[in-house]
């Protein structure tokens, strides 16, 4: 497991095995949920979302899931300060959305670890990121 942390925004780089599962949890900052390999399947009071890697999660600060991993899968997590991108966090629902091209690179570039010198650009990619969802 890789993880990557700031005072506005964590990620988590993790792979996991067909089976396992992350039991009922939830977390204070807001989560774009990614797979680049692997399908998942995550669990709310809102219902039940198969993940495929053409897609994302968003799942809002606070809302309990679980996710079952329904195939090797490579899972990449993004977490965002609400305070910090408060204009962005209004809904309280889940999300699936199409992980186009370049939700795709935005999501590998901040995974390998080769971040803009500048934390105002590491921001804006962050922004980019989010708003296109």
């Amino acid at each position: 497991m890789q993880t990557e942390t700031s005072d506005k925004w964590q990620s988590i780089s993790k792979d996991y095995i067909a089976g396992e599962m992350r039991p009922a949890h939830k977390h204070s900052r807001a989560q774009l949920l990614y797979a680049c390999e692997g399908v998942m399947l995550a669990a709310t009071g809102q219902g039940r979302r198969i993940i495929a890697p053409f897609q994302a999660l968003w799942i809002p600060a606070g809302i309990e899931h679980t996710i079952t991993f329904l195939s090797a899968t490579k899972m990449r997590s993004l977490y965002f300060d609400k305070a910090e991108y408060k204009d962005i966090f209004e809904s309280k629902s889940i999300k699936v959305f199409a992980a186009t091209a370049l939700i795709r690179e935005l999501i590998a570039t901040l995974f390998q670890h080769q971040f803009p010198a500048a934390k105002q650009e590491m921001r804006r990619l962050l922004l980019l990121l989010v708003r296109e969802t």
